[in-house]
Parts: structure tokens; C-alpha cells; sequence
């Protein structure tokens, strides 16, 4: 009996707890332990991977974008990488006595346009103006405030000469713009390569008829051939050639058989966009296909022939889809605008209120090869108020579709007047370029 008490005590090292019991709670706490510690030691592992992991992913970005930047830095002069250039054309500049009498600062005029130039690579225009007395060499400051980079000057005022062209081109140049359109000799001084973000683009500026009250000295006239000679210099030095041409009929919406000759000599000598001013209205915009080849003019000029009266049924949104492939026969689009109207005038036409700020975009492959990507505008106009108030401009280039929709919204910051103006130079912008809707 003695023998039988005495082995269960043993068998009970807590008094009051099986050694089962207790052994069991032992393992089982041991257990917990080693997962805890387990789970400890894997969590430094992880933290320690994701750690290395992060700095050898940060180490491969640095490095991609090192590469990256050098290559773009390297590949400058070759194009080895895709780009969009962003154009815009803005109409004639041309001012009278009204401004010479008004204020000295005119960037409040160009507000509007200035909004719809921002976002330009480069924009264009032409200067018919004077830049001689205080007030006129103010208003070329805010045009160039507003966003215009390079002006032609190639117009046919009745003042032009040597003297008087060399004058302005000093005086815009000074205030910064680029300049075309001046009488030179040699054809690297005619034709104005500007490169952006590495792609080069050829700008030549020609009046292609004079009045004939205007001198016709000091200014680029056109010539078939020194214009063919101007374009295949651009072409071998630029991806793409824009001309400017001054022409001599103004106040019609319509472009003369002789301005059309003219554009279409120009596209089958290879240059890629042609705008036409001095009409001081809009006129029609034509899309022409050419040929990308080289040094077979007789074909382009059938191409050209056949394609020469095609015109743009919805320029809104023009988007070209040849932009990705630019094989060597491949047909390219070239983009005739006869007139987009003013930019700054002092008229009390109408028709001639009425304005464009055209823009295209301009797609460079990765060899070099350019064309028309999109084309879009911005209907403008000249308003007047005839009178400055509280000191401010009488003048103001109005964002015609922005003004209508702030009427229309209870916004009335112009009169029924100039309101009812906007809607119908709305219309005949549709009817001048054939758009329906």
C-alpha cells in the first residue's frame, strides 16, 4: 500500500499536475518559442532582401536613365529617337495710326492668343508693320510676348528697300525673333534652320508678287529657281521645310490661279507646308500628296497634279496614318493654308476680323523622316472697342469659340453686337474651308 502511494507522488513533480500534463505544456511552449524566434530570424531575411532588392532596383533606374540620357544627348544630330513637333502660324502683322496714338504697353491685346501659343515649339508670323518710333517697337515686344518666335519680313509695303528692310530686321532681331525673308545672296542666308528638341526645320520667307507702288529691293522675291535651289538646300540640312509667301492681292477670301501655281511649284520642289499672307482674310487650306522620293520631281509634279484640289473636309482633327512609316515611296501629305487672315490689325472689314491661330503637329521617325501628324486651329478676332477704357487697349484678339460659349453661359463680357460678329465669322470660317458642321 505504502509502495503504490509513493509512485503516484513521484509521478506528480507539481503537486496537483500530471508529469503528462506538465511535459506537455513544456513542448508546447517550447514550440511557441522556436516559431517566435524562427519568425524573427526570416523577418531580418526578408527585411534585409527587400532592402538589397530596392537598392539594386534603384541602382538599375539610375543607370537606365543614364543610358537613356546619353543616348538622347548622343543622338541629337541623328534623330535616333521619335518626336512630335508642335508648329504655329499666326496671320499678318500689321498697325496704323490708331496704335501709334494709343498706349505703350499691348500685352493685354494678345492675351487669348498668347494662351493658345503656349504650348507651341515654335510659332510664325509675318511682320508688315514698321519698327521705327517707340510705339511700334512696344507692340513688336508684346507679339513676342504673346508667344511668336520668327517673323517674316518679306511684304510688299511701298517703303520697302535695303535701308529700311535691314532697319526692321535689326530691330525685331534685337527684341529676339528670328527673321526670313530679307534679300540675300547666298542661300544659307535665305533659308532659316531652326532646330528644336534635335530635329531641324527650314524656314524661307519670299513675297511672290510686288505692288507696284512697293520697291522691290531689299526684300526675297520669289524666283522658280532660286526657290528650287532655296528648298533642295533646306532639305538637305532640315527634316522639313516650311515657306512663307507674301502675296500681292489682299481683302479676298479667294486664292488667285497664280497663287495656286505658285503653292503647288513650291510642294513639287519638296517643301512640306507653305502659308500664304497679306490676303488679310482666310482663305482655303489644301492637304497634297507627294511622293517621298528624291530627285524624281516629274513624278511629285504628276502626283501633285492629280491630288492639287483636294481640299480638307474637317480640319479640326486631321490625323495623317502614314506618321509611323516613312518608306522611301511611301506618299507624304504637304499642307497649303492660301491665307489664315491677320494676327494685329487696325481694319474695319469684317471679313478681315476675322482670324486663325493654326497649329501642326509634325512627326519625326527614328531615321529622320518627317510629316504631317495633326493639323487644328483656333478661330480668332480682331475686336475694337473703338475707344480705350480706364487706360486700357481699345484692341483685343478674342478667342471666338470661348467668347460665344461665356455669352451663351450668362457671362456677357462682350455686347449682343460683337457677339452676334463672333457667330457669324464663325459660319463663314466653316464655309471658307468647307466644313459642314
Amino acid at each position: 500500500m505504502n509502495r503504490r502511494r509513493n509512485t503516484r507522488r513521484r509521478k506528480e513533480i507539481i503537486p496537483g499536475i500530471d508529469n503528462k500534463v506538465f511535459y506537455g505544456i513544456i513542448i508546447v511552449s517550447l514550440a511557441i518559442i522556436t516559431i517566435f524566434i524562427l519568425m524573427l530570424h526570416y523577418k531580418k531575411v526578408d527585411d534585409s532582401t527587400k532592402v538589397a532588392e530596392e537598392m539594386r532596383k534603384n541602382n538599375n533606374e539610375v543607370i537606365q536613365t543614364l543610358n537613356e540620357t546619353n543616348n538622347e544627348i548622343g543622338s541629337t544630330d541623328n534623330y535616333e529617337t521619335n518626336k512630335i513637333i508642335r508648329v504655329s502660324f499666326v496671320g499678318d502683322i500689321n498697325s496704323g495710326s490708331k496704335i501709334e496714338n494709343d498706349n505703350t504697353n499691348y500685352d493685354s491685346i494678345f492675351t487669348d492668343a498668347k494662351e493658345q501659343l503656349k504650348d507651341a515649339d515654335i510659332a510664325l508670323g509675318t511682320y508688315s508693320s514698321d519698327v521705327k518710333t517707340d510705339n511700334q517697337k512696344s507692340l513688336a515686344k508684346s507679339v513676342y510676348n504673346s508667344g511668336v518666335d520668327l517673323l517674316s519680313i518679306a511684304t510688299n509695303e511701298t517703303n520697302n528697300d535695303q535701308e529700311s528692310v535691314e532697319e526692321k530686321r535689326k530691330s525685331l532681331n534685337e527684341i529676339g525673333f528670328e527673321t526670313v525673308g530679307q534679300e540675300e545672296e547666298k542661300q544659307e542666308d535665305r533659308v532659316n534652320i531652326i532646330e528644336k528638341r534635335g530635329v531641324k526645320i527650314a524656314i524661307i520667307g519670299y513675297t511672290a508678287e510686288t505692288n507696284s507702288k512697293a520697291s522691290k529691293t531689299g526684300i526675297n522675291l520669289y524666283d522658280t529657281e532660286k526657290a528650287q535651289n532655296d528648298i533642295k538646300y533646306a532639305k538637305e540640312n532640315a527634316s522639313f521645310v516650311i515657306v512663307m509667301v507674301n502675296w500681292k492681292n489682299s481683302q479676298s477670301t479667294e486664292a488667285s490661279s497664280k497663287e495656286r501655281d505658285i503653292a503647288k511649284e513650291l510642294i513639287s520642289n519638296g517643301a512640306n507646308i507653305i502659308i500664304g499672307t497679306n490676303s488679310n482674310c482666310l482663305q482655303k487650306f489644301e492637304l497634297v500628296e507627294t511622293k517621298n522620293t528624291e530627285g524624281q520631281s516629274e513624278d511629285v509634279q504628276n502626283e501633285e497634279e492629280q491630288n492639287k484640289d483636294e481640299q480638307i473636309e474637317n480640319i479640326q482633327d486631321v490625323n495623317l496614318t502614314n506618321q509611323n512609316t516613312q518608306g522611301e515611296n511611301e506618299s507624304k501629305q504637304a499642307f497649303i493654308a492660301y491665307s489664315i487672315g491677320n494676327y494685329f490689325s487696325e481694319t474695319n472689314i469684317e471679313k478681315s476680323k476675322i482670324e486663325l491661330i493654326l497649329n501642326l503637329q509634325i512627326y519625326v521617325d527614328t531615321n529622320g523622316n518627317a510629316d504631317i501628324y495633326k493639323i487644328d486651329y483656333t478661330p480668332m478676332y480682331m475686336y475694337d472697342n473703338k475707344q480705350p477704357l480706364n487706360e486700357q487697349n481699345r484692341f483685343k484678339i478674342l478667342n471666338v469659340k470661348q467668347e460665344i460659349s461665356n455669352y451663351d453661359e450668362g457671362k456677357e463680357n462682350i455686347s449682343s453686337k460683337t457677339y452676334k460678329e463672333l457667330t457669324n465669322g464663325l459660319d463663314s470660317i466653316k464655309k471658307i474651308l468647307g466644313i459642314e458642321n
